[in-house]
């Protein structure tokens, strides 16, 4: 059984050709596709090109029958992914299709670390989201974009905190922080005002911001306490919307351990995680889960329940992969 698995966002995007024998045959990356960050049909085009490409491969002849799964940020509304999926359909990019689904980025991030199964999951990356689901009833909290409100505990709310605090400092009300000596010297200026023409006068405005998150996880490591505060604040927001969305999901007389799966390059600052998970087990009993394995093969995972597979097959299935998966990760190739 051949199957696609494509994962997009703001930032890049990824696809692989997976064999539920063979498993991985092939990955290749390419750049956004979120298409409120770009465009819905550049988003389809964009993820057509990748499938003409991956299918491509001589392992695969044109009478294989595939199945595919693409989750993609951007795609949260049942409208955005009708409207994604007619384009989708009217580009005649493949035959031979046994089964496509169309998603968000939300619940193949959620099955990259529950292999199927119920949970909750965080996505902050260069954005944030938080999702879960239980018995079918699916619940989001966020995702609305940086300009409706900064995605809480994202990169960008990150970085735009950095960028608060710098000028703040500059307009001296507020506390001095290392952030600004680091700020100023990855851009290559030696004032705070002139920061303004770099931030304003690009088109990747949100990335560039987002970026700014590393300054902050650098200046904790010096004991900075605005870049401490600055991440308190965020584990804060992550850990409001996550018992959110479980209060929401379980009920008070059935309050259980749940997944919670962490998704994104913030949580690798173990500053952050440190202080998301004490915040969240004052308030619920969660089992935090940092996957093995990307979101792009959580969309295997969404096909291979959609064919009727449990979870604890699946994750057995992955696992006997595993060596494929590696090799795979290790040899992406871009277009």
């Amino acid at each position: 059984m051949y199957m696609i698995g494509i994962d997009g966002g703001g930032t890049k995007t990824e696809a692989l050709l997976y064999h539920t024998e063979k498993g991985v045959l092939s990955t290749i990356t390419a750049g956004p596709t979120n298409p409120h960050s770009t465009s819905f049909k550049t988003s389809v085009r964009t993820v057509t090109k990748m499938i003409k490409q991956i299918t491509s491969s001589p392992q695969l002849s044109n009478t294989e029958n595939i199945s595919i799964s693409i989750g993609l940020a951007g795609l949260g509304r049942m409208h955005e992914r009708e409207k994604w999926k007619r384009l989708f359909i009217g580009s005649n990019c493949i035959h031979n299709v046994d089964q496509l689904l169309i998603t968000s980025d939300a619940l193949p991030s959620l099955y990259s670390g529950t292999y199927g199964n119920d949970g909750i999951v965080t996505i902050s990356g260069t954005g944030s989201v938080a999702f879960g689901l239980k018995d079918k009833n699916e619940k989001r909290i966020g995702g609305w974009g940086h300009l409706v409100s900064s995605d809480p505990g994202s990169g960008y709310f990150i970085g735009y905190k950095a960028l608060e605090a710098v000028f703040n400092q500059y307009d001296g009300i507020g506390e001095k922080t290392a952030i600004t000596d680091y700020l100023l010297e990855s851009e290559g200026k030696t004032e705070v005002p002139q920061l303004i023409q770099t931030i304003y006068d690009t088109s990747a405005t949100k990335e560039r911001v987002a970026s700014y998150a590393t300054h902050v996880f650098k200046a904790i490591e010096a004991g900075d306490s605005v870049a401490q505060q600055i991440i308190e604040k965020s584990a804060s927001l992550i850990a409001r919307n996550g018992i959110a969305l479980y209060n929401q999901l379980v009920s008070q007389h059935e309050k259980e351990s749940f997944p919670f799966v962490l998704v994104g390059g913030i949580f690798k600052n173990e500053r952050l995680l440190k202080s998301l998970k004490l915040m969240m087990m004052r308030e619920c009993q969660f089992k935090f889960v940092v996957p093995t394995i990307t979101p792009v093969y959580g969309n295997i995972v969404y096909l291979l329940k959609d064919a009727g597979f449990k979870a604890n097959t699946i994750e057995q299935q992955l696992t006997a992969t595993q060596h494929s998966i590696q090799e795979a990760q290790s040899n992406k190739r871009d277009i």
